[in-house]
């Protein structure tokens, strides 16, 4: 019984290019750390080196022993942000700069994942190393993803620098706090006798693999569009595959990204991390001299998956922008080889590659048992399921996994699973496997175990269908109410879009706005105000009842009575806050020193403690999501400051 060895294909670090994360620029630039005048005047060195947890190599390469992967980099938990680390700087123009050294020794490589990260308008995120050799950012409020969470690196070496920048506008607005990083490890690991390479990344692939760019590719062009690298995110660590994005019948551009299985096989993927790269590619057929640039989406769905088939399919979160120029790639699940073949691949993370098969592929008869390391069976594939390809030209490498093979058509017929001899430009065995599309459409009969309920969703019984062009730049409109606690229209709210653009409205009775004619593919957010008639809604009942809650007579059980009661924004309701509104009842103040008349938070926003509303975060500009149609219905509860028993007029 023939075996061979499936790793997980894993991550490397050695990355110096800007990168776009959550479909989102980085906009360049130099962090202030590095600028000759700020060094002057503020000091050439950095915060001090905060050293991370001691990493347990011994521990780490025992894990790898006895797992179906090979990681070079493992997570390291932390507990780091602006109010608990690093330093802060008071700078001349009132804005204030925080910085964070961080350092983790013998690492080859540093990554920083974030369960929150909130930018706000004007704010600048760096990461960088401290000789200023490799820069990552700025990023910016165009940054910020849905749910706040984030992935900056990969640095190399044993320390790193983030920067953050706040404008005095913005003053405490920001949010930063990092959960994880990863750090990168060498290591030696002998497979089939064979010592492994352990680099990845730019200029990491075998020399005989032949760039998409060179004449192999020529007739390949559009297809290679949809092809993107993907870094694999799983609690254990970091990798990379490669994935391939699909059309689908009903032709709408859902960002569906066709991948292998065993590139998180064994461990517990966190699919809101996983990034794609696009156009990630050498401009001619030599490979350049410096890192080239490329194009990143940010989070994903898992929708369907089966490891018998060997397949993934994933939904990237958000709309790829139209300046990616991507091309969603056809597919045939008809059951025959193909007569000639291709497959377009990232090898060991490098840059984009093509290899090439003129004969036809064969299907392998015989049922194929996949081993780890030691040897151990981990899963069989059955007979007749999948094609084997023997390439004329380049190779396959680690990297490659999830690959699709092309036939003549340039249709999507499989996924790469594995292979002989890997990444060997002389051994004249070397075969590759892919699993075969048409048996991955009806895979284990369900929608999570199939790819036809996704690819196919009206059944139309398709068995192709070709590729097609991103559309270009669409308009769309965003809209949504803005009500009280009560379900009436708050009117008279201010609010702005800004980001990529910046427009404005005011909303109506019923609270409802409206801005049209947006471009698609921007990141955009929200501003909400209203402040003006601060003593609409408040009473000598809404005195006493704070009264009471402050006694422990009869607590508010309501979040949001908790929200409007701290008028001193405090994140505690106390004797100040009743003094604050006593004085807007008496008209002594017309408005209150340390909140806005309204507050506003997204509907139906779920609290992690209602008792504690204060220490959920509430954004100052909400973030939208990239979009690609219409974005309706994005609402908003109003609360009215001091108004515990919601008996505002929302119309005053």
């Amino acid at each position: 019984m023939q075996t061979f060895y499936q790793k997980l294909i894993v991550f490397l670090f050695f990355m110096s290019c800007c990168l776009w994360l959550g479909a989102q620029i980085s906009s360049g630039g130099t962090p202030q750390g590095l600028q000759t005048d700020f060094r002057a005047k503020y000091g050439k060195q950095f915060a001090k080196a905060t050293n991370l947890p001691k990493f347990n190599l011994q521990k780490v390469l025992a894990e790898d022993a006895h797992t179906n992967g090979m990681r070079v980099a493992a997570p390291i938990k932390v507990d780091l942000g602006l109010e608990n680390s690093g330093r802060w700087i008071d700078l001349d123009n009132g804005a204030r700069l925080w910085q964070l050294r961080l350092r983790s020794k013998d690492a080859t490589g540093l990554a920083i994942l974030y369960d929150q990260l909130y930018l706000p308008p004007g704010a600048t995120l760096f990461m960088y190393q401290p000789d200023g050799s490799q820069v990552l950012g700025a990023y910016t409020f165009e940054s910020n993803t849905p749910d706040y969470t984030f992935m900056t690196g990969f640095i190399y070496g044993e320390s790193a620098v983030l920067e953050y920048y706040e404008p005095s506008a913005v003053r405490g607005q920001g949010r930063l706090h990092i959960f994880r990083i990863d750090h990168g490890y060498k290591k030696v690991v002998e497979a089939e006798k064979t010592l492994l390479q352990n680099t990845f990344g730019f200029g990491a692939a075998a020399t005989c693999n032949k760039n998409v760019n060179c004449p192999e590719g020529s007739n390949w062009q559009r297809q290679k569009r949809g092809i993107c690298r993907i870094i694999v995110v799983v609690e254990e660590g970091t990798g990379f595959c490669t994935g391939n994005l699909l059309n689908n019948a009903a032709e709408d551009q859902k960002p569906y990204i066709l991948s292998a299985f065993h590139c998180q096989d064994g461990f517990t993927p966190q699919y809101n991390f996983w990034r794609f790269d696009f156009n990630y590619e050498a401009s001619g057929c030599s490979n350049p001299g410096s890192e080239p640039a490329f194009q990143s989406v940010l989070g994903s769905t898992l929708r369907a998956s089966r490891r018998q088939n060997d397949f993934l399919l994933l939904e990237i979160q958000n709309p790829i922008p139209p300046s990616y120029n991507v091309y969603f790639n056809g597919w045939d699940r008809k059951n025959a080889p193909p007569p000639t073949s291709f497959c377009i691949h990232h090898a060991r993370g490098d840059i984009k590659k093509i290899s090439i098969e003129n004969n036809a592929a064969t299907i392998l008869p015989t049922e194929f048992s996949w081993q780890n390391a030691q040897g151990v069976i981990i899963s069989t594939t059955p007979p007749n399921h999948m094609f084997r390809v023997k390439f004329d030209d380049s190779t396959i490498e680690a990297g490659s996994s999830g690959a699709a093979l092309f036939d003549p058509n340039g249709r999507v017929v499989g996924q790469l699973h594995g292979g002989f001899f890997l990444g060997s430009c002389t051994v004249n065995d070397a075969f590759s496997f892919f699993d075969r599309f048409s048996l991955s459409w009806e895979g284990g009969g369900t929608p999570e175990t199939r790819l036809k309920d996704w690819l196919d969703p009206e059944d139309t019984g398709l068995t192709f269908i070709d590729g097609i062009e991103q559309t270009g730049v669409a308009m769309a409109r965003v809209s949504g109410f803005i009500r009280d606690a009560n379900g009436r229209g708050v009117a008279g709210v201010n609010v702005q879009l800004v980001g990529a653009l910046t427009m404005a409205t005011v909303t109506d009775t019923t609270g409802a706005y409206r801005f049209e004619n947006l471009p698609t593919g921007t990141s955009l957010g929200l501003i909400l105000e209203k402040n003006f008639n601060a003593r609409n809604g408040i009473g000598v009942l809404d005195i006493i009842l704070i009264s009471k809650h402050i006694l422990s007579i009869e607590p508010f059980e309501s979040p949001l009575s908790l929200l409007a009661a701290d008028v001193d924004n405090s994140g505690s309701i106390n004797i100040l806050d009743l003094i604050q509104i006593r004085k807007i009842t008496l008209s002594i103040d017309l408005a209150f020193p340390s909140s806005p008349a309204w507050r506003f938070l997204p509907a139906g926003f779920t609290f992690l403690d209602p008792q504690r509303p204060w220490d959920d975060f509430i954004p100052s500009v909400f973030s939208l999501p990239a979009f690609s149609g219409n974005l309706e219905n994005i609402n908003f509860t109003g609360i009215k400051m001091g108004d515990v028993d919601f008996s505002a007029n929302p119309r005053e």
